[in-house]
C-alpha cells in the first residue's frame, strides 16, 4: 500500500478561462473588456489555443465578429478541450448550454435540462 498523495483533476484550468471566456462574450461581446480585467473572450481562446499548440495568428478567431459567432466558437473549444473526459452529459443537464434546450446539439430528455 502506497502512501504517496493522489491528486484527482476535479476543475481544469482550462475549463475556469472557456467558462470566463462565455461569461464575458454574453456580458459584453468578443472584444469588450470595460471593467479593465485584460481579458476579452477573444484573447482567452487565443492563450487556450497557444497553450494547445496552435499560433496565435489563428486566423478563424480573427474572422469572429459577432457574439453570437464567438457563442459558437466557444462551445466547440468546449467540446475538443473536454471530449474524453466524461463531462459532456454533466455539461448538459446543469443546464450551462440552456440554448441548447431547442436544438438538436444536446440530446437530452426534458427533465435532465434545466
Amino acid at each position: 500500500m502506497s502512501t504517496a498523495r493522489h491528486f484527482y483533476t476535479i476543475f481544469r484550468n482550462t475549463e475556469m478561462f472557456l467558462i470566463y471566456a462565455e461569461a464575458a462574450n454574453e456580458a459584453w461581446g468578443p472584444d469588450l473588456d470595460p471593467k479593465g480585467y485584460g481579458f476579452t473572450p477573444r484573447s482567452i481562446l487565443a492563450a487556450v489555443r497557444k497553450r494547445a499548440g496552435i499560433p496565435i495568428a489563428d486566423p478563424y478567431l480573427a474572422s469572429i465578429t459577432t457574439q453570437a459567432d464567438m457563442r459558437e466558437l466557444i462551445r466547440n473549444e468546449r467540446r475538443i478541450e473536454l471530449c474524453f473526459e466524461g463531462q459532456r452529459f454533466w455539461i448538459c443537464a446543469a443546464g450551462v448550454y440552456r440554448s441548447m434546450k431547442r436544438s438538436k446539439e444536446c440530446l437530452l430528455p426534458e427533465a435532465f435540462i434545466l
